[in-house]
Order: C-alpha cells, then structure tokens, then sequence
C-alpha cells in the first residue's frame, strides 16, 4: 500500500515538474538555444534510445531536486518547535511576572513606634522611585534585611523609609551621598527627639524636620494643583 502511495506521489511530482519544464520551453527558452542543443542531443543518443535517456534526465533533475528542498516532515517540525519554543517564552515570561507581583504585593512589616526611626530620603517619584526601589536600595547598599523595612512614603521629590531604631544610623551612613541615578542622595533622620530640649542639638534637629516638614506640604500642595 505504501509503495503504491509513494508511486503515485513520485507520478504527481514528474507531472508537474514536466508541464513546468514545457511552459518554460514555450515561453522563457532561447529557440536558437534549445535548437543547438537538440542537434547535439540527436547526434549522441540513437533514436531508439532518446525516450529513456530523457526519463533518466528527468528522475535525475527531480531527485536533486528533493535533495536540495528541505523534506516535508522537517518543516512541519520546525512548525511545530516554534509554538514550544513561544510558549516556553511565555511561561518564562509569566513566571518571572508572578515573581515580581509576590515580591510587590507581600505585605510590608509594622514596626512598633517604639521601636521605630524614620529616615528622610531626598528623593521621590520625579526620578521615577516607587517603594519597591527603596527596598531594593536600603537592602543592597545598608545590607538590611527586607524584613526589618517598615512602612515607605513617596512623595514628588521626597521619601519616608520607616526602620528599626538601630538599623537608622547605619543605613543613613551607607545611603547618605550615594550615587542613585545620576545624584547623590541627601539621607538623614527624618525626627529625633532627645531628652534635653534646650540643646542645639534638638534645636537643629526640628529646625531640619521644620524644613522637611514644610518641603512634604509644598509638594502635596503642588501636586493637588497639577491634579
């Protein structure tokens, strides 16, 4: 049965691949080219002989053919790959996707007030930070976990990362004139209190959360006008 297949299907290929032969013969060939060749043709084979010896042309003509044309089997497998090899994209793609949402949307610690400092950072959502930056920012470049990272505010031009009491000084040491994005950060405590409210201390202290304060107003400000 499969020889059979395989003879008609060798049959259709002759077929066609002769009436293409003859259109070409009609209408693209050289007349004075095909005449000279003929003549040679005639003087070589006998005439008895010539039939056989253009069969023989013809399998030989289609059989490189076949050799040159990719087979049929291998290019429904290339088709077949390129959905596998898209899909695996996909599934790559949207695993890396449900990563990041994890990471985005696992809940933020809550740091008991006494036991929490805030530092001000002085940058905000104009350089394109959003939390999830200054995570990413207060763990590489502090070496804090991200479980000791408190509740974050970003604002304009400013931002608010909440901390353990002891982990402040160290990330303010290690974030405060770091290169992030093409400037250098200005990172300091955002309040401090301190038992002697006479000191300069104190009084520089409030007079820089004054400023900070009065700086996060103006930017609410500005941007309930923008909206």
């Amino acid at each position: 049965m499969s020889n059979k297949i395989e003879a008609e299907i060798k049959e259709e290929q002759m077929t066609a691949f002769l009436n293409d032969v003859l259109k070409k013969v009609e209408h693209e060939a050289d007349p004075d080219e095909l005449a000279r060749l003929r003549k040679i043709f005639k003087k070589c084979i006998p005439l008895g002989r010539r039939s056989y010896v253009a069969a023989f042309l013809t399998k030989m003509l289609l059989s490189e053919e076949n050799t040159r044309r990719p087979s049929r089997r291998s290019r429904s497998e290339e088709r077949a790959e390129r959905p596998s090899k898209n899909r695996a994209e996909e599934n790559s793609s949207r695993t890396e996707t449900e990563k990041t949402e994890k990471i985005e949307k696992a809940p933020r610690i809550v740091i008991d007030e006494s036991l929490a400092a805030t530092i001000f950072i002085g940058i905000g959502r104009n350089r394109h930070v959003y939390p999830r930056d200054l995570v990413g920012l207060v763990a590489s470049v502090a070496g804090l976990e991200r479980e000791r990272i408190g509740n974050i505010k970003v604002l304009a031009n400013y931002s608010f990362v909440q901390l353990f009491k002891e982990d402040a000084e160290k990330a303010i040491a290690a974030l405060n004139g770091y290169d992030y994005r093409g400037r250098k950060l200005s990172v300091s405590y955002s309040k401090q209190r301190s038992d002697d409210k006479d000191s300069e201390s104190e009084a520089s202290t409030e007079s820089t959360s004054s400023e900070q304060e009065s700086a996060l107003q103006a930017t609410e400000e500005v941007s309930q006008t923008l909206v």
